[in-house]
């Protein structure tokens, strides 16, 4: 706690490296986790406990498989931090962030009670969302992580296997909330294999793109909203 109390008093984790313009951002203090990713602290208001919110990012740059060698992932990480304004959304929602940098990126329960460790808390509510091919990612961590409070997909509707749509039903019957959107390109995917499997608040949103969606609509449906 209070490692945490401190982050917040500085207004958030933030640090300079080196020497650097006045006006140039400071780097966002994301600190690698294993080979998931990496963590960060944002803005929170003071006093309760945190929330943790887990990222699965979905495909970075070159690599065409998803795979991103543990090598790499830390920089995917940050990359997905700063490209989709995670820092916002996780602080609007009041959480801790733990960005995946592979997009088939496991997080297990090893990994969140690391983060509590460290920060002298113990997360209230957990938060999952998922990014294009982060789907890979959030399906292998929802057999092996604590139950949810809510779990948003972001157009990640590339499965449609009843096994894999079933993982997050069980999650969702056991009280999780599900929201989310999709785009034309993934519209037949999603009622192939998940619209009749999961009860899930999901909305075609083509106008905000398969990129922007998330910028525009992860803060608001970590917040119980919909896309603007």
């Amino acid at each position: 706690m209070l490692l945490l109390a401190a982050l917040l008093a500085l207004g958030g984790p933030a640090s300079a490296i080196g020497k650097r313009p006045a006006d140039a951002p400071a780097p966002l203090d994301c600190r690698p986790l294993a080979t998931a990713g990496c963590w960060f602290v944002p803005k929170l208001a003071p006093g309760g406990e945190p929330a943790l919110l887990v990222y699965f990012r979905g495909f970075w740059r070159g690599h065409g498989d998803g795979r991103v060698p543990p090598g790499e992932r830390e920089a995917s990480a940050r990359q997905a931090l700063d490209f989709y304004g995670l820092e916002a959304a996780a602080s609007g929602a009041g959480a801790v962030l733990l960005v995946t940098g592979s997009s088939d990126a496991e997080v297990t329960e090893n990994e969140v009670t690391a983060v509590e460790r460290e920060l002298g808390v113990s997360f209230k509510k957990l938060y999952l969302a998922a990014h294009s091919g982060g789907y890979n990612g959030l399906l292998k961590s929802l057999p092996n992580l604590r139950q949810p409070s809510r779990i948003v997909m972001l157009d990640d509707f590339y499965f449609t296997e009843a096994a894999s749509a079933k993982l997050v039903a069980e999650r969702v019957d056991a009280g999780a909330e599900c929201s989310g959107f999709y785009t034309a390109h993934n519209e037949d995917r999603w009622r192939r294999g998940f619209k009749e499997r999961v009860r899930c608040a999901v909305e075609k949103r083509d106008d905000l793109g398969h990129e922007g969606g998330v910028n525009a609509c992860l803060g608001p449906l970590l917040q119980g909203g919909t896309c603007p």
